[in-house]
């Protein structure tokens, strides 16, 4: 099957009336587009974000699956900045779900490219330079900008900003900027996160919709957050227990860093042996990889706590800030 080729342009449903320009004269009198064009073949996603969200109301208000949505969007965000690349039209509609393992695992995808920048910065000479896509979810950064000499638009956090509106939509609630402007709004302006929305994901969203783009965690600090969550224990995602007990904070992160260590030590062929390290002379960490014991000393001595490792653990992908 071809992945490329060239045909004739057909006329779609609505064509004459949403892009008449676009057609060619011999499909409409006053278009000036060509009789052919290249068409790419690309995959088919059973349906956009949107539609998931109006369509399968059960898994959509799953925490595990409103969780993995956003940190796959915070990981798409992070991706396409390492790569100097703006998106720019971040919206439910250009979110593309892959349901073939199922409506509670959903695979989330970026499309819709055609307002994207390759470039993370954009002189910003006159008003008739084009920001973006979408007015209603650009950054305040982007939609205040005034055009000028040495007027330059910084994209860097820009996704950042519209992810933590779509935040809102994927825990059950309107997104807030369909009715508020981004370029006047006070944070105060912004309605209270979705109540189904866990404490440390609503402190999280609030930073990312911060007016100022310097306040704004990174999208790789945030992408990691989201990753570590999936990995933390259910209370402590659901506040339902003190998220400020540092002891039990300490111990869950610990565990963590020994198995992420053990992994990677095994995908190197370093398996044997036993490891010993200390974090910011809080506690020092001692793992087995043979027995998969994990023993934790805080500073004061006061506690050691002695963790098993299960025969398998996801490694997290966390990211370097």
């Amino acid at each position: 099957m071809p992945v490329a080729f060239v045909d004739s342009v057909s006329l779609l449903p609505g064509a004459t009336v949403l892009w008449p320009s676009a057609l060619s004269p011999r499909l409409h009198p006053g278009g000036c587009g060509r009789n052919a064009t290249l068409y790419l073949v690309m995959r088919r996603y059973q349906c956009s974000l949107a539609e998931y969200l109006q369509s399968h109301v059960a898994a959509s208000r799953d925490p595990r699956v409103q969780l993995s949505l956003l940190c796959q969007l915070l990981e798409a965000v992070c991706h396409l900045g390492q790569h100097g690349v703006a998106h720019r039209d971040l919206k439910a509609d250009n979110l593309l779900l892959d349901l073939s393992k199922g409506t509670a695992s959903p695979k989330l995808v970026l499309s819709d490219f055609g307002s994207c920048l390759a470039n993370l910065h954009l002189h910003f000479v006159s008003p008739e330079v084009n920001r973006g896509g979408n007015p209603a979810l650009m950054a305040p950064e982007v939609a205040g900008a005034e055009p000028g000499l040495l007027s330059i638009i910084d994209y860097r956090r820009a996704d950042l900003w519209a992810a933590g509106t779509l935040a809102y939509e994927l825990y059950g609630a309107p997104n807030p900027f369909y009715n508020l402007d981004s370029r006047t709004y006070a944070e105060s302006d912004l309605p209270q996160p979705p109540g189904a929305m866990p404490p440390v994901v609503k402190a999280l969203v609030s930073d990312m919709l911060r007016r100022d783009p310097k306040e704004r965690p990174s999208p790789a600090v945030a992408a990691t957050i989201c990753e570590m969550l999936l990995l933390a224990p259910k209370d402590l995602i659901e506040g339902s227990r003190d998220c400020t007990d540092v002891r039990r904070i300490l111990r869950w992160l610990c565990s963590l860093t020994a198995n992420t260590l053990l992994h990677w030590d095994e995908s190197t062929s370093q398996v044997d042996g036993v490891s010993s390290f200390t974090m910011d002379q809080t506690e020092e960490l001692h793992l087995d990889r043979t027995t998969r014991q994990v023993d934790i000393t805080f500073a004061d001595k006061s506690v050691v706590q002695d963790l098993q490792l299960g025969p398998t653990s996801a490694r997290p992908k966390l990211h370097s800030m």
